[in-house]
C-alpha cells in the first residue's frame, strides 16, 4: 500500500517502515523473534524479496545453504554477509518469483547468477555441501600468504566471526563493524563491548585489529535510539553526525576501546568524515576517553587513530586529514554511492553502481597518492577490497591493505600470488587513463587472463 502513494517521502522510507513494522510484529507473536522467523532445525536456502539489516544479522548462518534475494546488488547486506561466511547468493534476481518462492528444492550458482527450480527426483539425488569445493582446495593449497606485499584482511561484524579469522587465514582484521551491538531493544554497555571488541582482538594479535565507531544511520536502524524517519536517510543523521548529536554513545565506546587496547594491537577509525572540523573533534572526544579509562586505573595499550575515505569531500582534503591520522581506510560502497549519485540498495539501478568507474578509481588514487606523501598507509575495506580483478591495480598503486569478507581471502591470495607491484606501473597508467567503466573491466579481464605484458607497457 505505501508503495502506492504519490508522496514521495513515503515511498523511499518504505524498506525502514517495514523493519520496524516486521520487528514489532515478531515481538508481539513470539517471545523468540529469531524462531518466528527461521525454523528451529535444519539447514536452508533462504528466499526472499528483500532482507533489512535487522533481518540479515538475526539470521542464523551455519544453517544458511545459500541467499535468493529479489531486491539489492552486490553492495546490499545479504550480499556482504554471503561474502563474509561464504555463502552462494544470487541477489536482483528476476523472473518467475512466485514458482520460486513454493519450490522445495533449488539449485544456484552465485557465481554466475542463475537459480533453477529442482524436480522431486533430482532433490532425491543430491547431496548437501557445506562448503564451495574451489574454496576448499584454495584452502588446502594455502597460496602466498603476503598477497602480493599487501596485508589481506577481514571484515567482520561480530565476534561470532572469529573463527572465520582461522579458518580463512586472515591477517587481522581491516574492518569491525559494531553496529550489530546497537541493533538489540537496549543500547549496549561499555562491558559489553569490552568483551565483544576483546574476543577478537585476541584472536588476530599479533595481527591488528581496526574497529569502526558506530555506523548507524543511512539503511541500518537501531531500535534502541528511536531514530526519525528522514527523507534522505543516505544524506542526514548518520555515523558520526548521529554521535555528535549523542555523545555519550561516542564516549561509551571510545571507553571500551582504549580498555581493550591494552590487549593487542587495535586501532579505532572514524566513519562518514566529510570535513576537517569533524575529524578533530572526534579525536577530540577519543583523548578525552582516553583521560577517563586511566584515571579509572585501567590499561591502555598504543591506538592506531585512522578515518574512512567514503565521501568524495574526504578524497579533496586528503592531503590535510593524512597529516591528522595514521592510516585511511577507503570505504568503496559508499564512495562509489555519493560520488555516482546512486543508491546502492536500488536494484532498478543497479547498473550505474560501477565499481570500475574512471571516476571512482581516481579518486582511490588520489588518496592513496596522499597517504604515501604523508608516510600513513592505506586500506580498502569496501566490496572492492575483496574484487580479484581490481587487486593488481590496487598493488600498483600502493595501497597497504585490503580487507573483504573472509570467505574471498583464498581467492585473493591466489590472484595476488607472484605480483610484483614495481612492475604495475603501465598497467596503472592504463586504467586511468580510460574515460568508462567498460574500457576498465576490458583492460583488467585481459589482465587477469594473462595480459600482463601488454598491461605493464606505459602508453
Amino acid at each position: 500500500m505505501l508503495s502506492s502513494l504519490n508522496d514521495p517521502y513515503f515511498r523511499e522510507r518504505i524498506v525502514d517502515i517495514q523493519d520496524v513494522a516486521q520487528q514489532l510484529i515478531q515481538n508481539l507473536n513470539t517471545d523468540s523473534p529469531s524462531e518466528q522467523q527461521f525454523p528451529a532445525t535444519g539447514n536452508w536456502i533462504v528466499v526472499a524479496d528483500e532482507l533489512t539489516p535487522a533481518q540479515t544479522i538475526s539470521l542464523p548462518k551455519d544453517r544458511v545453504l545459500a541467499f535468493i534475494v529479489r531486491k539489492g546488488g552486490k553492495t546490499s547486506h545479504a550480499a556482504i554477509l554471503a561474502r563474509t561466511y561464504g555463502i552462494p547468493a544470487v541477489v536482483g534476481l528476476t523472473g518467475s518469483w512466485d514458482d520460486l518462492m513454493m519450490a522445495t528444492g533449488i539449485e544456484l550458482d552465485g557465481t554466475q547468477g542463475w537459480v533453477r527450480i529442482l524436480s522431486s527426483d533430482e532433490i532425491n539425488s543430491l547431496q548437501e555441501s557445506t562448503l564451495d569445493q574451489g574454496v576448499q582446495a584454495e584452502l588446502d593449497n594455502d597460496f602466498s600468504q603476503s598477497g602480493g606485499e599487501m596485508t589481506l584482511a577481514a571484515n567482520i561484524g561480530s565476534p561470532n566471526d572469529v573463527s572465520l579469522i582461522r579458518r580463512f587465514k586472515a591477517q587481522g582484521v581491516g574492518l569491525y563493524r559494531t553496529e550489530f551491538l546497537f541493533m538489540g531493544d537496549a543500547l549496549p554497555t561499555e562491558e559489553e563491548q569490552v568483551n565483544a571488541y576483546l574476543a577478537v582482538i585476541q584472536e588476530c594479535a599479533p595481527a591488528v585489529t581496526v574497529i569502526r565507531t558506530l555506523d548507524i544511520g543511512g539503511d541500518k536502524r537501531a531500535p534502541a535510539l528511536n531514530l526519525p524517519i528522514e527523507s534522505n536517510p543516505f544524506l542526514g543523521v548518520r555515523a558520526l553526525r548521529l554521535c555528535f548529536k549523542n555523545p555519550e554513545l561516542l564516549t561509551t565506546q571510545l571507553r571500551a576501546i582504549w580498555r581493550v587496547s591494552a590487549a593487542g594491537p587495535t586501532a579505532v577509525m572514524f566513519p562518514m568524515i566529510s570535513n576537517y572540523d569533524e575529524l578533530i573533534k572526534a579525536k577530540q572526544y577519543l583523548a578525552e576517553a582516553k583521560e577517563a579509562v586511566i584515571s579509572r586505573g585501567h590499561p591502555v595499550g598504543t591506538l592506531q587513530v585512522g578515518m574512512m575515505i567514503e565521501v568524495p569531500a574526504a578524497v579533496w582534503l586528503a592531503p590535510k586529514l593524512a597529516k591528522e591520522v595514521d592510516f585511511f581506510s577507503i570505504g568503496t560502497n559508499d564512495l562509489i554511492q555519493y560520488t555516482l549519485a546512486v543508491d546502492r540498495e536500488n536494484h532498478e539501478i543497479a547498473d550505474l553502481y560501477q565499481p570500475y568507474h574512471p571516476a571512482v578509481l581516481g579518486m582511490i588514487a588520489q588518496v592513496a597518492n596522499a597517504a604515501k606523501s604523508a608516510g600513513i598507509w592505506t586500506g580498502i575495506c569496501g566490496e572492492s577490497g575483496g574484487d580479484v580483478l581490481l587487486a593488481p591495480f590496487f598493488a600498483g598503486l600502493g595501497i597497504d591493505e585490503l580487507s573483504m569478507s573472509p570467505g574471498v581471502l583464498p581467492h585473493m591470495r591466489k590472484k595476488l600470488a607472484g605480483i610484483d607491484r614495481n612492475e604495475l606501473a603501465g598497467f596503472v597508467e592504463q586504467i586511468l587513463d580510460c574515460a568508462t567503466a567498460t574500457e576498465v573491466l576490458t583492460i583488467l579481464q585481459s589482465y587477469s587472463k594473462g595480459g600482463h605484458d601488454n598491461a605493464n607497457k606505459s602508453s
